[in-house]
Order: structure tokens, then C-alpha cells, then sequence
């Protein structure tokens, strides 16, 4: 099963285009690295997203998408729950607005 992982990326409050965006997941049981750095593609608007290949509704797992480019901040999104749904937590680096911790 494959699982459509997207996440907004803002500067300021602002929708960030044409920034590298990489991705991290993790099996949260397990501890398991399973995609390690993959480039994340860019949708428009400030989203980006990545298709996560043997996804498995069962599971737990932990996303991070680090964004860098010479205009905007690093920003460290955190996602965990088995569905993706319930619970989307994100942490915000540096002097980026638009998101409530």
C-alpha cells in the first residue's frame, strides 16, 4: 500500500516555492529507517509532497521534512499516528510565522 505524505512550507507566513525539500520516515516501533533524505517534489502554492511506498495502516511512524534554501529557514515538520489523520504535530525552526506550535 502507498501513502500520499503532503506538508505546506512557509516563510513568514508566506507560501515557499522552489525550495529542496527533503524526507525522513521512520517505523516508530522499530526504531527502522525507511526513506532517508528522499527529494520531496513540489506541488504548488507552498505544498510539497511524497509518496510513501509500502505503507502500512497498521503502523506507527514518524516524518521529518527538512526545507533549505538560501531565502527561507530550516523547518522540521513532525507527523505520528497510525492513520495521519488524528494527530499532525509540527515544530517550526527559526523565525518562520504561520504555524501554532
Amino acid at each position: 500500500m502507498t501513502k500520499l505524505i503532503v506538508v505546506p512550507i512557509m516563510k513568514d507566513g508566506i507560501p515557499d516555492t522552489g525550495v529542496e525539500a527533503t524526507i525522513k520516515i521512520r517505523d516508530a516501533d522499530s526504531k527502522a529507517l525507511l526513506v532517508d533524505g528522499e527529494t520531496m517534489e513540489e506541488i504548488g502554492d507552498g505544498w510539497y509532497k511524497y509518496q510513501m511506498l509500502n505503507y502500512d495502516p497498521e503502523k506507527n511512524y514518524v516524518i521529518r521534512v527538512d526545507v533549505i534554501n538560501a531565502d527561507s529557514d530550516i523547518l522540521f515538520y513532525f507527523a505520528s499516528n497510525i492513520s495521519f489523520v488524528d494527530d499532525i504535530r509540527y515544530v517550526i525552526k527559526g523565525p518562520t510565522a504561520g504555524f501554532n506550535q
